[in-house]
């Protein structure tokens, strides 16, 4: 038996007693403890009692597992006191018989000067703030030596202030020391060095005068108790010469996307989730001085007076920008990686994303090259089902359109075209895909431009579009693309809009997530257009939630609605062998 004390940030302390040997921690329910935060992994870490020993072990969280203040990587042992930082949380560890029974007597057993702490510390290691390989335009100095230690009996020699010293201001914190040592240093070094190109003959002698400056701080004690010598000077060097927190991006394969909101925060997209860094820009001039590197890495227009800018880094990274009067509150700047795509039906159908009946269905459709509309809230499934869709029809030629995402990134035969490059003349490159035989084309993101020239193909013939589209369900994104063609075509109101949409298109998937995080094809839907002009939206498939499970996941089951689509005609009169059992209401999921 034994006890875990926890105390989250900005709350009190609480108390939990166990009877058996391991625990379970998570945010979600099925742990034995559960910490309700969204910096906390569903299944985040485990702590066991063997042998009269207590081990933690992380379960390979997104945010990580610290023990007093440092990032574990393996099963490690802990003591009573040793501190665990989960999220916002901080565990400790105790013996169930030696449990105290409030908060005083638990103060009045540390020693003095020890304060408690009620926030956790996700402070970068020094690996992780190491430099990343940038691209070589323009070409970065090498990263800086570890920081020297003094030798013993100089005037250096001087001992590591501890948190709790009263020497030390209070408010002293990591940003703070960030920018009092990039202050310093831009002080002895003239500006117009930092904005140009930087050389390693430059770099070196940037390195010493940040070396003499953070021995101006250790000597003076402003240095900040949350960062080592070695945390600061990689921080403050990546702002004076290299990209400062954005580096992060660059250096993680696994994010997706960062955006800094001025000196405020700097936020990271990995797989789902947004996660926050510890250190953003430490001062507005830093985040300008990042803004014209990244101009001339992309060979963008920069003078200053710039309100949207943007640009393309090697590597797939695109980088967009907000500055002056459009950001009050300083510039946001947002760099995202195109990340590739791969999946199949048949991955969809082991993950559970839809049925196999639904899976031969789209098959098929591919195969007659069937028009199609793939809608959903989260850019990443759209593009995967996008993908899976372009796989199901390998003796088609592809041309893709694509921006953020490389959609089916193991065709090696596609025919790939930057969206955003090409975005000042659409129709010319869409009427290209439509000149290639037997091909299909599949655009990321139908909207504007490229939306009107993807509907002008159609109208002239095209068969084989797979296009994909940012909302929350079928009915919101047929009105969202019927007022959107219709604003970008004179002379066609958002009647017909629609009414050409429904027509244009043979079938529309809804893709989603429940509450378990799972991404699911919700409804397979073919619009109709009567000759009267009135449109409706057929159901064929629906995913049918029925009940959630202990652990969190949602069950149920993937049902025809009993009705034959229209398209099966077609499939028939193209001489494709489908079974009409497939859409019996009683069909298995």
């Amino acid at each position: 038996m034994f006890a875990v004390v926890i105390s989250e940030k900005g709350g009190a302390e609480r108390r939990e007693v166990f009877e058996g040997t391991e625990v379970s921690v998570g945010r979600v329910r099925g742990n034995d403890l559960v910490l309700s935060k969204g910096n906390v992994s569903k299944r985040h870490a485990r702590l066991t009692q063997k042998d009269g020993r207590f081990v933690v072990v992380d379960q390979n969280s997104t945010n990580g597992t610290y023990v007093n203040r440092q990032r574990i990587v393996q099963a490690t042992i802990v003591r009573e006191g040793d501190r665990i930082y989960i999220g916002d949380f901080v565990l400790r560890i105790e013996e169930a018989g030696g449990v105290q029974t409030n908060s005083e007597e638990n103060a009045s057993n540390r020693s003095e000067g020890e304060t408690v702490e009620h926030t956790s510390w996700q402070g970068p290691s020094p690996d992780e703030l190491k430099s990343p390989q940038l691209p070589p335009a323009p070409r970065l100095p090498a990263p800086l030596s570890r920081v020297p230690k003094p030798a013993p009996g100089s005037e250096s020699d001087i001992p590591r202030v501890s948190k709790t010293e009263a020497s030390v201001p209070k408010d002293v914190n990591p940003v703070d020391a960030v920018r009092v040592l990039v202050d310093r240093v831009t002080e002895k070094v003239e500006r117009r060095t930092l904005e140009r190109e930087i050389a390693d003959n430059v770099a070196r002698k940037i390195e010493r005068v940040l070396l003499e400056e953070l021995g101006r701080m250790r000597e003076e004690r402003v240095l900040s108790p949350q960062l080592t010598e070695e945390q600061l000077v990689v921080a403050a060097r990546a702002e004076l010469v290299g990209l400062g927190p954005l580096e992060a991006l660059i250096r993680n394969p696994h994010a997706t996307q960062l955006t800094a909101n001025g000196t405020k925060s700097v936020s990271i997209v990995q797989g789902n989730r947004l996660n926050y860094s510890a250190l953003p820009f430490s001062s507005s001039d830093s985040l300008e001085r990042v803004l014209a590197r990244l101009c001339r890495m992309s060979e963008a227009s920069h003078d200053g007076r710039e309100t949207f800018m943007s640009g393309r880094l090697q590597g797939g990274v695109v980088w967009k920008a907000i500055r002056q009067r459009a950001a009050p509150d300083g510039i946001v700047l947002t760099l995202r990686r195109r990340s590739g795509v791969e999946c199949s039906l048949d991955d969809l159908v082991r993950e559970g994303a839809l049925s196999r009946a639904m899976a031969t269905f789209l098959t098929h459709c591919a195969t007659v090259r069937a028009n199609v509309l793939v809608l959903g809230s989260r850019a990443s499934s759209v593009a995967r089902v996008l993908t899976a869709l372009g796989e199901a029809a390998p003796d088609r030629q592809l041309l893709i359109l694509d921006e953020h995402f490389q959609l089916v990134a193991g065709a090696s035969t596609a025919i790939r075209l930057d969206l955003a490059t090409a975005a000042l003349d659409q129709q010319r490159l869409v009427d290209f895909a439509a000149s290639l035989p037997e091909t299909n084309l599949m655009v990321e993101r139908l909207e504007g431009r490229t939306l009107a020239a993807v509907m002008e193909t159609i109208v002239r013939g095209s068969s084989g579009v797979l296009g994909g589209v940012h909302c929350n369900n079928v009915e919101q994104g047929l009105t969202r693309l019927s007022t959107g063609y219709a604003a970008s075509t004179p002379g066609v109101s958002v009647d017909t809009a629609r009414q050409s949409l429904v027509s244009s298109f043979d079938l529309v998937l809804e893709v989603g997530s429940y509450s378990d995080g799972r991404d699911r094809v919700r409804r397979v839907v073919e619009p109709l257009c009567s000759p009267s002009g009135i449109t409706q939206l057929q159901e064929i498939f629906a995913f049918v939630a029925e009940r959630t499970a202990a652990g969190g996941s949602v069950e149920g089951s993937f049902l025809a609605s009993g009705t034959e689509p229209k398209l099966l005609d077609e499939l028939r009169s193209r001489g494709v062998p489908i079974e009409p059992t497939l859409f019996h209401r009683a069909a298995p999921s």
